[in-house]
Formats: C-alpha cells, sequence, structure tokens
C-alpha cells in the first residue's frame, strides 16, 4: 500500500495514463531519485512488475499475464526490450506497457518526469521528516480506514511542521564550497558512522548501530539489537552487513540478491548501494569474483549518479580487494587512498591503505615499504576489530617477507579475536596464515591441525578461494614430507 500512494505528481500521473491509453509503450524517463518508479506504482497500483533484464521469456509471459506491465530498468538492451514489447503489442492486441528509464527510446511515446514542484517538495519533505513520520504513517492508516477527513487532518499536521523541521535542518544536506556534505547538517552518529569512528556512532538511530556494532566485530550485541528492532525499515540491510561480518557469506549474497531488487522497485538509491557494497564484500569471500566486479561497479554507479561521495569507500575497499587479488597493487593502491582520503578518521580504511601500500611492488620488483608491520601504523590508536585486521594483514605482509614467527604470532593474535567474536571467514583466513608459516617452518603436526580447521571453516562457508589455498598449503606439507600422492591429491 505505501508504494501506491505519492504526494504530488497529480498531473503526471494523468498524463501517463493518458499516453498508456492510447500507445501500446510509453516511456517514462528522468534522472535518477526523481520519482519515475513511484509514479508508475501511483498511476497503476495493480500493475504486474518485472525487469528488463528477465530478457524476452519474462517480458512476454509478464505482457500476457497482466493488462498493464510496468517494467523499471536501466537495462543495457533497453531499445531491444522496447522493440520486443512494439512486437507483443502488435500481436495482442490489447496490453499496455510503461517502461521506466533514465534515457529515452527512440519511437516510443515518452513522458519526460522532472523535479518536483516547490509545493510538492514542501509537502513530501514534511511527510517524510523522521519527527513527522506518526503523522503520514496515521493518514495511511485512516485511508486503509476509510476515514479521508481523518487522513487530511493527518496531512495537515505533517506539512504544519514542516516550518520546524526547516528549522532545525533535519534531513538536509548542504554541501560545502569543495562539494563535501557538512556534518553538522546531518544527525551525528551517521556522521560518526560514515567517518569510521564506530563507537561514536552507538548512540542514535538503532540501525546505525547495528552497523557500528558489526564493523567493531561485536557481533553478539548487534544480533541482539537487530532482534530488537527486526520492524526497523533498514533493518534487512543491517542484517546483510551481520550474515556478512558473520561469515555467513552464501546467505547474505542470497537475501541481497533479493533485497537489491526490492530497493530498485522502492527506487531506494541509498540502499541499493549499501546493500551492493555488502554483497560485493561476501561475493569476493566466495571466490565469485565477476559477481563481485559487477556489484562494486554498480556502487560506483550510485556513487556517481546520486552524488553521494560519502558513500565512495563502500566501493573503494571491495575494489582494493579485488584489485590486490588481481596482482593490480597501483589500482589497489589508488582505490584505499581515495576511501582514506574520504574517510581519514575511520580505522579500517587506514589498516587497508597500510598494507596496499607495504605490498605494492617498486620498479624493481620490491616491496615499495619494507615494514616490519604494515607500513609502520601506529597499532595504539586501533580498536579492537581494526587492530584484529591489523594483525592478519601483517601476518600476510610477514608471509611474504619470510619472516614466519612473527606471522604466526600475528595471525594467531587475529584469530583468536574473530574467534571469539564468531566471525568465521575472517577466523578462516587467519587460520590459513597461521597454516602456511607453520608449514613453512617445518612444524607439520600443528600446520596440518591449523590447516584442518580452516578447511572446514571454508568448506562449510563456501570460502572458495580459502578452500584453495588451504589445498596449496597441504600440497607443500605433503611435498616435504615427499607424500607424492597426497602432494598429487591437494593439487587436483
Amino acid at each position: 500500500m505505501l508504494t501506491q500512494l505519492l504526494i504530488g505528481r497529480d498531473s503526471e500521473q494523468a498524463q501517463l495514463r493518458a499516453l498508456v491509453a492510447a500507445q501500446p509503450l510509453v516511456a517514462l524517463v528522468g534522472a535518477a531519485g526523481v520519482g519515475k518508479s513511484a509514479l508508475a506504482r501511483a498511476a497503476f497500483p495493480a500493475a504486474k512488475v518485472v525487469s528488463a533484464r528477465g530478457g524476452e521469456d519474462a517480458l512476454t509471459t509478464a505482457w500476457r499475464s497482466a493488462a498493464e506491465v510496468v517494467v523499471w530498468d536501466d537495462a543495457d538492451e533497453l531499445s531491444s526490450a522496447a522493440a520486443l514489447a512494439l512486437r507483443l503489442g502488435a500481436r495482442r492486441g490489447g496490453g499496455r506497457l510503461v517502461m521506466v528509464s533514465r534515457r529515452a527510446v527512440d519511437g516510443v511515446a515518452t513522458l519526460e518526469l522532472g523535479p518536483l514542484s516547490d509545493e510538492d517538495c514542501r509537502l513530501l519533505v514534511a511527510a517524510i521528516d523522521a519527527r513527522a513520520a506518526r503523522p503520514l504513517y496515521a493518514r495511511i492508516a485512516a485511508l486503509a480506514a476509510g476515514n479521508p477527513a481523518e487522513a487530511a487532518r493527518q496531512l495537515a499536521e505533517a506539512a504544519g511542521q514542516l516550518v520546524e523541521a526547516a528549522q532545525r535542518g533535519s534531513g538536509v544536506q548542504r554541501r560545502s564550497g569543495d562539494g563535501r556534505e557538512d556534518d553538522a547538517a546531518i544527525d551525528a552518529p551517521i556522521a560518526a558512522l560514515r567517518a569510521g569512528r564506530f563507537r561514536d556512532a552507538l548512540d542514535g538511530d538503532p540501525m546505525v548501530a547495528v552497523v557500528a556494532l558489526a564493523a567493531l566485530d561485536a557481533l553478539d550485541r548487534a544480533e541482539a539489537l537487530l532482534r530488537a528492532h527486526a520492524g526497523h525499515p533498514r533493518a534487512p540491510i543491517a542484517e546483510l552487513v551481520l550474515a556478512w561480518r558473520r561469515g555467513e557469506l552464501r546467505r547474505c549474497v542470497t537475501r541481497g540478491e533479493l533485497l537489491l531488487v526490492e530497493l530498485g522497485d522502492a527506487g531506494d538509491e541509498l540502499g541499493q548501494a549499501l546493500a551492493a557494497a555488502v554483497v560485493a564484500r561476501a561475493a569476493f569471500g566466495l571466490g565469485e569474483i565477476a559477481r563481485a566486479e559487477a556489484l562494486v561497479r554498480r556502487v560506483d554507479g550510485y556513487v556517481a549518479a546520486a552524488e553521494a561521495r560519502v558513500l565512495a569507500p563502500l566501493a573503494d575497499l571491495a575494489a582494493m580487494l579485488l584489485a590486490a587479488f588481481r596482482g593490480d597493487w597501483t589500482e589497489a593502491r589508488r582505490r584505499v587512498t581515495h576511501a582514506a582520503t574520504i574517510a581519514p578518521a575511520a580505522a579500517l580504511c587506514a589498516v587497508e591503505r597500510s598494507w596496499a601500500e607495504a605490498s605494492a611492488p617498486g620498479r624493481d620488483g620490491a616491496p615499495a615499504v619494507a615494514a616490519l608491520d604494515v607500513a609502520g601504523l601506529d597499532v595504539s590508536d586501533l580498536d579492537v576489530a581494526a587492530r584484529a585486521l591489523h594483525d592478519l594483514r601483517a601476518a600476510e605482509r610477514a608471509l611474504g617477507d619470510g619472516r614466519l614467527d612473527q606471522a604466526n604470532r600475528h595471525a594467531r593474535d587475529a584469530e583468536r579475536f574473530w574467534r571469539a567474536a564468531g566471525a568465521t571467514y575472517d577466523r578462516a583466513l587467519a587460520l590459513l596464515a597461521r597454516a602456511e608459516a607453520l608449514a613453512r617452518s617445518g612444524e607439520r603436526d600443528p600446520a596440518a591441525k591449523l590447516n584442518q580447521a580452516c578447511a572446514a571453516l571454508a568448506e562449510t562457508g563456501g570460502y572458495r578461494i580459502v578452500r584453495v589455498a588451504s589445498h596449496l598449503v597441504d600440497a607443500f606439507s605433503a611435498d616435504r614430507a615427499g607424500e607424492l600422492a597426497r602432494y598429487i591429491t591437494a593439487l587436483a
């Protein structure tokens, strides 16, 4: 029912219905976030919704099953989908299609949607302002109960709060001269979360606190808070973050792909950016590199379209891991430097930046930074979760330099923390580093036990890259021990 209510746009709804009555296919076009899908929903509340990415079969099925079909998607083959829709319309004599797109389609009747009028904006801000949400929901309830007079009264009450909302600047992000959002213009917990000051983000919106706790790897506390606020509109995104941090990567990807569709249907680009970034990290852990790269490109697109610079680190950190995986340390360093520039207080960004700088080869092929730990980062300034990541990165650097005792020590500290936190993917990475360090040191039995524990976590969680690396450690140990059959099996 929420998607069928629209404040303003009455004339545009009438224009769209008139076009659809006269044309087999109408393209509703406009910039990102202008309200295209909301208008289509409001004009045709009973319409079936499909995605142009579903291809010819999906479009044909949808056309045959409903008199009015709304398709919104910035599909690459939008013109081809439009041509197909026109052929289907000519074949069937009935049925109308609205395609929602950011660009016009040649030969298709088009309604271009511009920004809301000033009056519509005032009503919309009053209705969606967080502190005026109660009147809006009361209005919806009144409509459902068949009481239009009460609904009108509640809407007037919501609009009456606009002056107060404008005075306190709620929900408004002002831009300073250099294009950055003014921290003072948004809620302090959100500002703290985006800057990576996770402890400062705990006092405020419960879903902001859940994400902050997950970033601190206080996963049990995050889960308890999420359960206590399960009805929060951002709970599904917070649930994705928690699943990722717990190492439930397959569940995160599966649920995340569905959530991305739901958020797209609702026109929630901010939510899509957050969800896509989390799913990209989970897909990388599963070894689904192409999917992870596609999701990172989507986040980059959301950031660019919405000019949401503060969201860039979400894509940057995921892109850094993908670049490092492919051995492109120049790109890895570029992306993580960008993330650290936007969120200079974020300890996780600082750790990843120092790791990328320490790992990137110089002109002679040697590391650009020869550091005992990770680029000399001051560990005393890190919170415990960032310190665990620092220990893992330091272990990986030490393995590369042949400092096996230090690699084992750093990985052991990281593994202990993530085991207590219940972060199984990160724990598997730490176990892998320990197993490699011990195997190369000639400590076969301890290395074998740790490698078995790592393999069990990787097998259960579907951590494909970790599992492959575990086999390589096993092959190394077998080779040293002269166990040819085991060596061949591990490599196979």
